[in-house]
C-alpha cells in the first residue's frame, strides 16, 4: 500500500504539471481557431488539443481515488497490527 500511495501522489504530481503547461497552449490554440494547414484536414485542431489537459484531469482524479483506497487499505491493516487480540 506504500508503494501504491508514493506512486500515486507522483502520478497526481505529473498530472498537474502537465494540466497547468498545457492549458496555455490550449487558450491560445482555441483563440486563434486554429485548424489544419493541409486542404481538407481537421477544421478545428484545437478541439484535439483541449484533450490533453482534460485527459490529464481526469489520470489525477483516478490517482485520488487510487490514492484514497490505498490510505483506506494501510489505516485498516494497521488498525489491525495494533487491535489487542
Amino acid at each position: 500500500a506504500v508503494i501504491d500511495l508514493v506512486t500515486d501522489f507522483l502520478v497526481i504530481g505529473v498530472s498537474v504539471t502537465i494540466v497547468v503547461l498545457s492549458l496555455p497552449y490550449v487558450q491560445q490554440s482555441y483563440g486563434i481557431l486554429e485548424g489544419s494547414p493541409d486542404p481538407g484536414g481537421l477544421p478545428y485542431r484545437w478541439v484535439l488539443k483541449a484533450f490533453i489537459p482534460l485527459g490529464f484531469g481526469l489520470l489525477g482524479l483516478q490517482a485520488i481515488s487510487q490514492a484514497l483506497g490505498a490510505l483506506t487499505t494501510f489505516a485498516a491493516a494497521r488498525a489491525e497490527r495494533t487491535a489487542p487480540q
